[in-house]
């Protein structure tokens, strides 16, 4: 019996091969660049299935995410305010649109996407910003410069991705990163 056919019968398995097949694809193509068909060829199983466990492929995307944030919020762990904003800004600006970036964006989402966004964002950004904010002496309001930092990197990132600032979207990379880095320092103290 193959793997894929004993699969086929645990939807848990299944479930599982589909984040684990999605999460390498995303991360190697991007989210437009990875297709339901070839997340569903990665893991051994009908494409089909994406939509009968996670809806559709920001379902699946989510699902990604959800599924590892512990070993994302390692990523941030220790790191000082200014190194978490550089890295957010890009690995935002590599990935462009996502649908998280898009739902952080939008200013119209139901319920149970808006608590999902939440949790993810508490968990993988906030948490540890907020304690390397605490540590540089930002004092009480660190959970409000935090949310102001992620903001700030989603907003240059997601007009970056859509060209409605033509001089950032053409700006190097690296040229509008010292320029977050300098906003956090300066947001630090």
């Amino acid at each position: 019996m193959t793997e894929a056919v004993r699969r086929s019968r645990d939807s848990g398995a299944t479930r599982q091969a589909l984040i684990a097949a999605a999460r390498e694809l995303f991360e190697e193509k991007g989210y437009g660049g990875a297709t339901v068909r070839a997340i569903g060829e990665r893991a051994g199983v009908d494409p089909a299935l994406i939509a009968r466990y996670f809806d559709n492929k920001e379902g699946l995307y989510l699902a990604t995410l959800s599924d590892e944030s512990d070993q994302a919020t390692v990523k941030y762990a220790g790191l000082d305010p200014e190194e978490i904003v550089d890295r957010l800004f890009h690995r935002w600006d590599e990935r462009g649109r996502t649908p998280v970036a898009r739902a952080m964006a939008s200013a119209e989402l139901d319920d149970e996407v808006l608590e999902q966004i939440r949790a993810l964002v508490r968990l993988r950004l906030r948490g540890p910003l907020a304690e390397g904010l605490e540590k540089a002496g930002a004092g009480s309001r660190s959970d409000l410069i935090g949310e102001v930092l992620i903001g700030a990197v989603l907003g240059i990132c997601v007009t970056r991705a859509n060209g409605a600032l033509p001089v950032l979207s053409e700006a190097e990379a690296d040229e509008v990163a010292a320029l977050v880095r300098k906003i956090a320092g300066s947001m630090i103290g």
